[in-house]
């Protein structure tokens, strides 16, 4: 699917988009991610970084990273106006800016970010496109900064996301989510920027192990954090460093 056919798609859905995290997966997905990722931004950036979300959907994640590091520098970029309406709604102007912004053609300078997240963006789009748009977002990050990418996984569960896959098209004659191998994860790196980190984020059943025992879901969560455990959780967090400026690449 493209970009702009992924807007559309959305548009339709920004008014009770966040409803999907209320259920056991989406509460424990939603709390585990975000502190995850705000683990990832604070270990790595200064507390006064300048932050780009794209696409920013909602804000369902921008907001958590905000609330726990609330001197960040944030914009949310998305190519939906429906989902920044929501988005403006959770995080005042005062807080972080928002603008209308096609994945493949960013409106910033190059070397204007810190710390640049798209997350559950790149199983939308199909896996000949991800080059481009990593291309694109690695360009407006800082010599040094980071890119912060989430891929699913093939190996889900030991192919259980497959079995989904196929059940999906059977039953309604549609495909599933792109999923990456982890050869074509390393395929996405260039010669001025490499993967620094990979985190696995859930387990399958782990959302209704998180309404049981809370802690005992987080700490088996950190296990998808490992080689190679990550391969079987859902979702692969994909940290890219960017090691040369934006002149040096185009060159």
């Amino acid at each position: 699917m493209e970009p702009q056919r992924v807007g559309k798609s959305y548009a339709r859905e920004a008014a009770c988009y966040d409803r999907r995290w209320q259920s056991y997966w989406g509460s424990f997905y939603d709390y585990y991610e975000g502190a995850l990722v705000t683990q990832l931004i604070s270990s790595r950036v200064p507390e006064n970084a300048r932050i780009l979300d794209i696409p920013v959907g909602t804000a369902r994640l921008l907001s958590k990273v905000r609330e726990g590091l609330p001197k960040l520098r944030c914009v949310g970029a998305d190519l939906t106006p429906e989902m920044l309406r929501v988005a403006s709604e959770k995080l005042p102007q005062d807080t972080c800016s928002f603008v209308s912004a096609d994945a493949r053609t960013i409106p910033f300078a190059s070397n204007t970010f810190d710390f640049v997240l798209s997350i559950r963006f790149f199983h939308l789009i199909p896996a000949a496109r991800h080059m481009e748009l990593v291309e694109e977002m690695i360009r407006v990050v800082k010599p040094g900064g980071y890119l912060l990418i989430e891929f699913n996984n093939p190996l889900y569960g030991l192919f259980l996301g497959a079995a989904f896959g196929l059940r999906r098209r059977l039953l309604h004659g549609t495909k599933g989510p792109v999923a990456l191998w982890p050869q074509q994860v390393r395929s996405l790196t260039g010669p001025h920027w490499r993967i620094v980190e990979q985190l696995g984020v859930y387990w399958p059943g782990q959302g209704r192990l998180f309404r049981i025992a809370p802690r005992l879901a987080t700490a088996l969560g950190r296990l998808g954090h490992l080689w190679p455990l990550r391969y079987l959780t859902l979702h692969t967090l994909v940290c890219f460093q960017k090691t040369g400026s934006s002149e040096t690449i185009a060159g």
